[in-house]
């Protein structure tokens, strides 16, 4: 619903009529354009106050990260029956975030090769897709264990 009273856009400086539930506080017109400019403008001013809020935080999050998933493993861990035989467990050919943002991190400044990395992705996929196709082999067998007994 719009409001009664009408204003000015402080971008583009044409008058409209604000939401009523946000009329005091409704600064720029409801055009794509001037929202944008606005939103800009805030986050350059929040930025400008707050400058060192993002320095130094990627170390600490990402130790947090590390502990997390570990937390996470040891929860799920012992309730897993395959992770006690070690079935699925793909070892060393696992893809983890923390190792790909690693490799993206320790690169960031070296030209990438997209062939060598889609040979990698590639292996990688065909790796994991035997594994998967090993533990649903295990599964079938098993069902059919159980169901001649």
């Amino acid at each position: 619903m719009k409001s009664k009273i009408a204003k000015k856009c402080i971008i583009c400086q044409d008058t409209f009529y604000p939401d009523r539930r946000v009329e005091k506080r409704q600064t720029v017109c409801p055009k794509l354009k001037c929202k944008l400019e606005k939103k800009a403008q805030s986050q350059q001013q929040w930025t400008d106050e707050n400058p060192g809020y993002f320095k130094g935080r990627y170390p600490q999050l990402k130790e947090q990260i590390i502990r997390n998933k570990k937390k996470s493993k040891a929860r799920h861990q012992p309730n897993c029956p395959s992770a006690k035989k070690g079935i699925g467990n793909p070892g060393k050919h696992s893809i983890s975030s923390t190792g790909i943002q690693d490799e993206i991190t320790i690169n960031k400044n070296k030209v990438i090769n997209q062939n060598s990395i889609q040979e990698e992705l590639t292996s990688r996929i065909l790796i994991i897709n035997n594994q998967s196709n090993e533990i649903m082999q295990l599964v079938y067998k098993m069902n059919q264990l159980r169901i001649n007994q």
